[in-house]
Formats: C-alpha cells, sequence, structure tokens
C-alpha cells in the first residue's frame, strides 16, 4: 500500500489528503484524527505542512499523464530533410525541404552553403519559405556546393537545435558555344596535324570530335590521337594524307548532367599540299612476245594535282602526255 502511495500522482495524493483532513471537522469533530497509515513519502509530508501552514501549497503541477513520473522532454526531429545529392540545370529553381517536427512554438531556421550562413536579404538566389526549406535559383554554377540548415528552437534551453545532414548541390551548366574552335590550315604531305577545342562546362564537358559529319569514335579514330587536358580537348593527326585535304572536323561537347544539350563548334577545313607521290608505278607483263599489245599504269597523288607525262628510253622520247594509262 505504502509503494502504491508513494508512487501515486502527486495531485492525486493532495485530493486524497485534503479529503482526509477536511471530512472529519463535517461531522463536527474540533480535532482533525491523526492518519492511521504510515505515509512516509515526501509528497504526503510537503502536502501536510501545506495543509498546516508551515509550508506553502504548490502549484506548478506537472501533466505526467497519469503515468505517476515526469512528462517525456520534447525534443525536434527531421520529418523531411534535404535529399544526399540535388542535380540541377542553370536555371532551374531548386527545393531543399527542411521540415521538422517536436515544437510549441515555430522554431527559427538557418541555411548555410559551404559552412557560411546564406542571406536571403543580400542575395535573390536564395528564399527561406515560411516552413524552413529553401528555394534556390541556380543562376549560375557557383552556386554549386555543400547546403545544411539549421533548426533552432524556441521552446527554452530545454530543446535543442538539430542540423541536417550536408546536401550537395551541383548545378550543371554548358555554354552554348565553344570559347576556342577548330581552325582551319593549310598542311604539307607528311607532317603531323594538330587541332583543338575549348569549352565551358559544370561538370566538365565530354568531347567528341566529328570528321567529315561522322563522329569519330574508338573503332574509327584510326591512327588519329585524342587527348582531354581539362576543358580543352587535343587532336593530333601523326602524319597528313592527300586524303585528308579538304576534310572537314568539329567539336561535340555535352554535359553528362545535361545531355539533352548539345553543342557543336565551328568548322574547320585541313587543306594538304605537297609535291607528286606515285601511289601505283608501272610494271610490265612477265612475257611479252611480238605483236602483244599491254598497258602500263601510273597513279600519282599530288595538291595541286600533277600532270603525268610518257616517254621511251634511252632518249627519254615523250610519247603522250596528261593520262595515267599507257597501251602499247
Amino acid at each position: 500500500m505504502q509503494r502504491e502511495i508513494t508512487n501515486m500522482a502527486p495531485w492525486r495524493l493532495y485530493l486524497m489528503l485534503a479529503l482526509c483532513l477536511l471530512l472529519p471537522f463535517c461531522s463536527g469533530q474540533t480535532e482533525p484524527p491523526q492518519p492511521t497509515m504510515m505515509m512516509t513519502s515526501p509528497i504526503f509530508t510537503q502536502a501536510t505542512q501545506a495543509m498546516q501552514g508551515t509550508s506553502p501549497l504548490p502549484t506548478d503541477f506537472p501533466d505526467d499523464g497519469g503515468t505517476g513520473g515526469p512528462p517525456p522532454a520534447q525534443q525536434l526531429s527531421f520529418v523531411q530533410p534535404p535529399p544526399d545529392n540535388v542535380d540541377a540545370l542553370r536555371g532551374d529553381r531548386v527545393l531543399l525541404p527542411c521540415l521538422v517536427t517536436g515544437f510549441t512554438n515555430p522554431p527559427t531556421t538557418e541555411w548555410r552553403r559551404n559552412s557560411a550562413k546564406v542571406d536571403s536579404s543580400v542575395d535573390n538566389a536564395y528564399l527561406v519559405q515560411a516552413n524552413g526549406s529553401l528555394l534556390l535559383w541556380a543562376r549560375t554554377e557557383t552556386l554549386s556546393g555543400s547546403y545544411e540548415c539549421v533548426v533552432m528552437s524556441n521552446d527554452g534551453p530545454a530543446v535543442a537545435d538539430i542540423q541536417s545532414p550536408p546536401s550537395t548541390v551541383t548545378i550543371a551548366a554548358l555554354d552554348n558555344s565553344f570559347t576556342a574552335s577548330p581552325a582551319s590550315r593549310l598542311v604539307q604531305y607528311g607532317l603531323p596535324v594538330y587541332l583543338n577545342c575549348t569549352i565551358r562546362s559544370t561538370p566538365a564537358a565530354s568531347i567528341t570530335w566529328v570528321r567529315n559529319g561522322n563522329v569519330l569514335s574508338s573503332d574509327s579514330l584510326g591512327n588519329l590521337t585524342i587527348q582531354a587536358v581539362g576543358t580543352t580537348s587535343y587532336l593530333r593527326i601523326p602524319a597528313a594524307q592527300f586524303s585528308d585535304d579538304g576534310s572537314t572536323w568539329q567539336c561535340q561537347a555535352v554535359n553528362s548532367r545535361a545531355s539533352q544539350h548539345r553543342v557543336l563548334s565551328q568548322t574547320a577545313t585541313i587543306d594538304v599540299r605537297g609535291r607528286p607521290v606515285f601511289t601505283s608505278r608501272p610494271v610490265p607483263p612477265a612475257n611479252i612476245h611480238i605483236g602483244d599489245t599491254f598497258t602500263l599504269n601510273c597513279q600519282v597523288a599530288a595538291r595541286p594535282a600533277a600532270a603525268v607525262a610518257w616517254t621511251r628510253p634511252p632518249l627519254n622520247t615523250p610519247i603522250t602526255t596528261n593520262t595515267t594509262h599507257l597501251t602499247i
């Protein structure tokens, strides 16, 4: 019995003690009877002193929900924190949620980017909404970074502030034109050729090369070499051939996080010049008889085009000119 009384809610104990002390006076007794139970609980002692006028009666009775113990501590907790990673395109509007529960008075929310406080009154790229969420205008890729919200309680020191895990925001951006496009050039046959192009992009763009309207893949590069250094792509032709004369070259850029947006560079044309080079020399038949007819072929590559002349040794007597075939 004593244990049950000790664990009883304070307000119930006060009510029982008041009834025990006051009811005898209603029956005509002039002295209140002494309690017959062993009431050694501190709460009974405090209540008895209050009834006898030796101690003030407390008024701050906690609401224990009828459990007899102290009420649970109030704590802030996230209902919807900002996501771990957010990808956006330049110009997008991005909403970073920061929704919490566990408060009586609405808390104060502060946003930080790369540990520095976000001030919406100074930068119109930010707008902190009434519910604590952040509306971000991704007007430039420089606003990429690590964002986190700090929720500060207005319910007194007993309720601790909370901070969200970082949210990494990446704003993808690809310029609409190349800052450097491959340049047309006149080259000598057999010498190497270098082309390059540069474009601004966040994250770095993937650049492919286009030859005569066809995208070069790893299977179609042949002896060509392509190397990316930062935002610049370099292409090397080890030795210019006459077949490269008049060829067109372009760069094509695409952002991995903005794949629907592709940019083509200006077109460069390669002109190859060089002295004549035999691509096929005349070879007489192995067996020739008197009266036989045979044809000799002579193929020459040159830029500008070369004229072909046939002569007959030993005096190199001219036979015919400007023909690649000689029939004897």
